[in-house]
């Protein structure tokens, strides 16, 4: 059924785009001969739905290659406890909506960051977010961006970070630390 609809809408619009387009020749006087100009403008109504979702998604896919990124300290394997802090922020600046999703896990002993990543997820442009990606969204993590919780054992590291009382944030807490100093 979503197909249909979908299939119906297109065909509206690709009607109305015709109008449109026709339209516009007739208003600019342009040549009725012309069938190069008179097929480029349909064809430029026709994508201006989807400028959004084109602009997007070359942004996203520039952000995904320069940002989604994993940090891993030399001395990453020297850690024994750790705590966990997760960021989701709203990106601003961009075509359609991006949400960054970042984790950082620091080390009880000096507060400091061992190891972060850095991913990306986008509901798309405006014709996406109507309906057509049907809820979904696109993400985009880092390549290799598990290999550090196979190589150490996060999950013990946060175990025995649990046990660890945090310092307070007069103690000189570590900027990145923040959060989870008390």
């Amino acid at each position: 059924m979503i197909g249909l609809i979908t299939l119906a809408v297109l065909a509206a619009w690709l009607l109305l785009a015709r109008a449109i387009a026709s339209g516009l020749i007739k208003s600019f006087k342009i040549d009725e001969n012309s069938k190069v100009f008179r097929f480029l403008i349909y064809a430029v109504v026709i994508a201006l739905p989807f400028t959004d979702e084109i602009v997007g998604r070359i942004q996203f896919q520039y952000l995904c290659n320069t940002e989604a990124k994993v940090w891993v300290t030399p001395d990453a394997g020297n850690v024994v406890a750790a705590h966990h802090q997760s960021d989701n922020t709203q990106r601003t600046g961009y075509a359609f909506p991006i949400r960054e999703q970042s984790s950082t896990y620091l080390d009880t002993g000096t507060w400091k960051p061992f190891f972060k990543h850095t991913a990306f997820h986008t509901p798309g442009g405006w014709v996406m977010r109507s309906g057509l990606n049907l809820g979904h969204s696109s993400s985009c993590w880092p390549e290799n961006w598990g290999a550090p919780y196979r190589e150490f054992d996060i999950d013990a590291m946060l175990k025995r970070g649990e046990t660890i009382e945090r310092p307070a944030k007069s103690s000189g807490c570590p900027e990145l630390a923040q959060g989870l100093c008390g």
